[in-house]
C-alpha cells in the first residue's frame, strides 16, 4: 500500500481503524451486514500490471495502463451516486460471467462533477475505446429541486473540455434514462443472490482489494436497518446514517461508495434475473436510495 493510502485513511478518523486500514474481516455480525454474503472470495490483490509498475517512477502519476484486468479497446462502465460526495465504481464485464469492478473514484464538496470528471479523464487517458456507460441513481435525471440534470452535467464534462466547445474525443451513453427507482428493500434482496453466486445468470463479481478499497470498505461495513410495515411483515433496508459524518470521513466510513457499486449491478436486465419476494419488494419512499 501507498503512503498516500495510509494518510487518508488516518485523516478520515476511523473509529475501526483494524477493519478500514489493514482490511481486515468487518467485525459485523452476519446478520447486522447490509451486503450479507459479501466475502474475502469477491476481491482480488493482482489487479495491478507488473510491467506498467516498475514503469512509472516515485514522480510520475499511475494511469489506466496499470490495471491488469482493464481491457482498453472495451467499454468503460460506471456507476454513479451524487452529492456531497460523488462516488464512481468503475468496472467491465469479463468472460465466463466475471464482472471486473478496476477502480472506485470519488470528490468530496466542494469538489463537484467537473473534478471528478478531469480527474478521470487524466487517469484513462490511455484507454482506446473512449465510451463510458454510465449507470445511476433515477434523481441524477432531475435533482432534488435544483432542477438541476446531473447525468447531463456529467456526460458534458466528460464529453468536453473546460471551454464547453472543444470536444475530448470521449462519448457517455447514459444508461438509466427512464428508469424507476431502485429501493433499498429491493437492493437487499439483489445483493444477497449477488454475492451468493446460487444464481447463475448474475455475473460473478470480483472486486479490486487495492484500487477499490473505498467500496470495500463501504460494502463490508453497511449495516442493515428494520423498518416496520403495518401492510406487511418489517422490511429490510439499508443504514445510510453514516452519509451524515463529517464530510472528510465519508470516503472510508460511509455507504456511498455502495450506492455507486448498485447502480452499476442493478441495470434493468439483472435485475429482472432476480425474484423479489413480496414482503420485501416494496417502493415506499422511505427505503429509496
Amino acid at each position: 500500500m501507498t503512503p498516500e493510502w495510509f494518510t487518508d485513511a488516518i485523516q478520515s478518523d476511523l473509529g475501526d481503524v483494524d477493519t478500514a486500514v489493514l482490511s481486515l474481516q468487518s467485525s459485523l455480525e452476519s446478520g447486522e451486514r447490509f451486503y450479507a454474503n459479501i466475502a474475502e472470495k469477491h476481491f482480488y490483490r493482482d489487479g495491478k500490471n507488473l510491467k506498467w509498475s516498475e514503469r512509472f517512477g516515485i514522480d510520475e502519476k499511475e494511469d489506466c495502463r496499470i490495471l491488469e484486468y482493464l481491457n482498453r479497446k472495451k467499454i468503460i462502465e460506471v456507476g454513479l451516486d451524487f452529492g456531497n460526495m460523488i462516488s464512481m465504481t468503475i468496472g467491465q464485464p469479463k468472460p465466463n460471467n466475471v464482472y471486473k469492478i478496476l477502480k472506485f473514484m470519488y470528490t468530496l464538496s466542494p469538489d463537484w462533477i467537473p473534478n471528478l470528471a478531469a480527474d478521470f479523464l487524466e487517469y484513462f487517458d490511455k484507454h482506446d475505446e473512449k465510451v463510458i456507460h454510465a449507470y445511476y441513481d433515477r434523481a441524477a435525471n432531475n435533482y432534488k429541486d435544483a432542477k438541476v440534470d446531473l447525468a447531463l452535467a456529467f456526460q458534458k464534462a466528460i464529453e468536453f473540455k473546460e471551454d464547453g466547445r472543444t470536444r475530448t474525443g470521449w462519448k457517455v451513453v447514459l444508461m438509466s434514462r427512464n428508469q424507476g427507482n431502485i429501493g433499498q428493500a429491493e437492493e437487499y434482496i439483489f445483493m444477497q443472490d449477488l454475492f451468493s453466486g446460487t444464481n447463475p445468470k448474475l455475473p460473478k463479481v470480483e472486486i479490486d482489494f487495492f484500487e477499490a478499497k473505498h467500496l470495500k470498505a463501504s460494502l463490508e461495513n453497511a449495516r442493515t436497518k428494520i423498518i416496520p410495515n403495518k401492510a406487511r411483515a418489517s422490511v429490510t433496508t439499508k443504514d445510510k446514517s453514516s452519509e451524515k459524518l463529517p464530510i472528510h470521513r465519508l470516503p472510508l466510513e460511509s455507504t456511498n461508495p455502495s450506492d455507486s457499486f448498485k447502480y452499476l449491478m442493478m441495470r434493468r436486465e439483472w435485475r429482472n434475473l432476480v425474484k423479489h419476494r413480496g414482503v420485501q419488494n416494496i417502493s415506499d419512499s422511505s427505503v429509496v436510495g
